[in-house]
């Protein structure tokens, strides 16, 4: 990988630090199930594999809480193992990861030339994406 300025390598971690706060701080809240988006549902269907359980159970109001093929739990489970705070991390950090290989990839198919290219090229997608991005955090 090529050497980038330190903007925008600064700006990168500074956003991703910002998207993968509020997850992991939410898991230490009292109510952290209903702050913390699927994470927690995603937690259970991966216990639930390593478990033995049924991965399709009605809720209190007669809803799946799952509601993804079962392949995606089966690729869960052994993020489970660690706990559900770990498993969080994990899960942001594959999302970030995510992000960049995106942003990386599209430059790739743009210009042919990915990191290779004047900061703004790098730059402005990733702030263009963040609001798209911010919502899968």
């Amino acid at each position: 990988m090529s050497r980038r300025p330190l903007f925008g390598w600064l700006l990168w971690i500074a956003v991703i630090l910002v998207c993968c706060f509020p997850p992991v701080f939410n898991y230490f809240k009292e109510n952290h199930e209903a702050l913390n988006k699927d994470y927690d549902i995603w937690y259970e269907a991966g216990r639930a594999v390593c478990e033995g359980r049924e991965l399709y159970v009605l809720n209190q109001s007669f809803e799946f809480d799952f509601m993804y093929p079962p392949a995606a739990a089966v690729l869960l489970a052994p993020l489970t193992i660690g706990g559900k705070l770990p498993f969080i991390v994990v899960m942001v950090l594959l999302n970030s990861a995510g992000w960049i290989a995106g942003v990386w990839l599209g430059l790739r198919v743009a210009t042919g030339r990915g990191w290779n290219n004047p900061e703004p090229m790098i730059t402005v997608p990733m702030i263009l994406s963040l609001p798209f991005v911010w919502i899968t955090y």
